[in-house]
């Protein structure tokens, strides 16, 4: 930085970031070279610790922009729904696949009713008290919750399960909530399948064990005639 002929050195204080790493310094230039005022040192030390608060603040942000790129990155990559529902500025993030969950084309914007308004009616009870819990600054409990979701473009229902926790200030207040979610539909089905079938497997043998039953109390009476 250019400094102008003439001038002194009056003070040099070096500007620190929250862990302490030096981050440059704040220099006093006067035309006469002086010890610094109570009210120059006032100053100075407001400005440093203003300066080294904005460049912390400044580089958390931008870890956090780029952690959540990453991991964006990943879930385009995977069969993985991606969701974060920010309560700060009042957004909801999904990528192409968590829209798809609830028939949902790519390009379009969503918001947190669009969440409520794709939940079967038979599941947004449930599914929306775990939300709340998850949120819940004394609770914060596990947001873990298989759900069925119907498609609002193509009417189709889905099974997902979504699993995520709630991101709290020092205050406790609830910043966001964020999570995964992955489509179940082929699982459900075949649990069902499975659940059919241990039915019917179950009635034959109650059946069998009945006819036998009657057969040998029919040859019970016989042998008592």
């Amino acid at each position: 930085m250019a400094v102008e002929q003439g001038l002194q050195t009056c003070c040099s204080v070096p500007i620190r970031s929250a862990q302490a790493a030096v981050l440059g310094a704040f220099v006093l230039y006067h035309r006469e070279r002086r010890e610094p005022l109570p009210a120059d040192i006032e100053i100075i030390d407001f400005a440093v610790h203003t300066i080294g608060l904005i460049v912390h603040r400044t580089r958390a942000d931008s870890a956090i922009r780029i952690s959540e790129a990453r991991a964006r990155l990943a879930v385009d990559h995977a069969d993985v729904g991606f969701w974060d529902v920010d309560f700060v500025h009042n957004t909801l993030v999904w990528p192409s696949q968590t829209k798809a969950m609830f028939g949902i084309s790519a390009h379009v914007h969503v918001t947190l009713q669009d969440f409520y308004d794709g939940l079967h009616p038979e599941d947004r009870e449930a599914t929306i008290s775990a939300f709340v819990a998850a949120a819940d600054p004394e609770r914060r409990a596990l947001y873990e919750v298989d759900y069925r979701t119907i498609g609002r473009e193509d009417g189709v229902v889905r099974w997902i399960a979504a699993k995520g926790r709630g991101v709290f200030d020092a205050a406790g207040k609830c910043l966001r909530v964020t999570g995964t979610a992955i489509e179940i539909t082929a699982r459900k089905a075949a649990e069902e399948e499975l659940r059919e079938l241990n039915e019917t497997l179950e009635r034959r043998i109650a059946a069998a064990i009945a006819e036998r039953e009657e057969v040998q109390k029919a040859l019970r009476q016989s042998q008592k005639m």
